[in-house]
């Protein structure tokens, strides 16, 4: 009698996964814990990546903090310019001529006003901006003509001198002393002359 065993086994028969069993609930249980496991490693790594995005920040925070520190003391150490400063002193001289120019005109008396008041525009019409009237005094009498002022530099002084002269009040004028003195905006001046006897 011949017998017949089936060594082949059929791998396309389907296994039934029963979570109900022992086999089945582990299986469930490792893959929750692989989730949480996965899902806490993500978070791990996005608070890691956050904190050093974080530290980064902090750090070229403070690198810019340090770059206007230095900025800031390098501005505060800084010293106005000579040229600056000669020239700033330069204006308040002829703001202060000016000053002075008013307070003299406060002071002219009316019935002097008519003949005074062609000197005034001479030194009007001759003013330069390289130089700068800080006091002048007129004696018609003695036929005097003294001129105090500052200017940038000597050849300035000469300039306003000869300006002046070419006025027709002041025509023919002799200068019969000048004295200029350096200062830190230029040159100081005080010069007298003559009126001529024809003015």
């Amino acid at each position: 009698m011949k017998q017949r065993i089936n060594l082949y086994r059929d791998t396309n028969t389907a296994t039934s996964f029963d979570r109900n069993s022992l086999f089945g609930s582990v299986i469930i249980v490792i893959a929750v814990i692989g989730i949480v496991f996965l899902s806490g490693l993500g978070l791990k790594l996005f608070d890691e990546s956050q904190k050093s995005d974080l530290a980064q920040l902090k750090a070229t925070k403070a690198n810019q903090d340090a770059e206007v520190q230095m900025l800031q003391e390098k501005f505060s150490s800084q010293t106005v310019s000579s040229d600056l400063q000669a020239e700033i002193e330069r204006i308040k001289n002829q703001i202060n001529s000016r000053k002075d120019l008013m307070s003299l005109l406060d002071q002219i008396d009316p019935q002097q006003a008519l003949s005074f008041s062609s000197y005034l525009s001479a030194l009007a019409e001759s003013s330069r901006s390289e130089s700068w009237l800080n006091n002048f005094s007129i004696n018609t009498s003695d036929r005097s003509f003294t001129i105090v002022g500052g200017a940038v530099n000597g050849p300035a002084v000469s300039s306003l001198l000869e300006a002046i002269a070419k006025t027709t009040p002041f025509s023919d004028m002799a200068v019969t002393a000048l004295e200029v003195e350096s200062v830190d905006s230029g040159v100081q001046f005080q010069a007298e002359a003559e009126l001529s006897v024809n003015d």
